[in-house]
């Protein structure tokens, strides 16, 4: 059996003062991403280098695109997947430290 690849894709718009716990709740999972992808949704300029200051820190991939709502940062997200699976968290929510591990064991491969 060939190990499975994760991607989390979050939808990000001017969540400055929750996406931090959103990726620290990524970058501590029993079983890692292989990639994660933030969808800056059009945010304002200050919302956006915050999101970059934060790049260096967790490792993730920023997509940028124009204002478009939740579903389509998600679609874009997707879209820039390399991933076999990919999972959503909300900016402001969290996943528990199994999620992705939950995830893998419970596929269908």
């Amino acid at each position: 059996m060939t190990k499975q690849t994760i991607a989390v894709v979050i939808a990000f718009h001017n969540g400055s003062r929750w996406i931090e716990r959103a990726l620290e709740s990524v970058s501590g999972q029993t079983v890692a991403a292989s990639e994660v992808i933030v969808v800056d949704d059009g945010s304002t300029q200050e919302e956006a280098q915050f999101l970059a200051s934060l790049k260096q820190k967790y490792g993730f991939k920023i997509v940028t695109q124009q204002n478009g709502g939740q579903s389509s940062a998600r679609n874009n997200g997707v879209f820039s997947a390399q991933s076999d699976y990919v999972c959503f968290l909300d900016q402001d929510d969290y996943y528990l430290p199994k999620h992705n591990q939950i995830l893998v064991e419970n596929a269908d491969f």
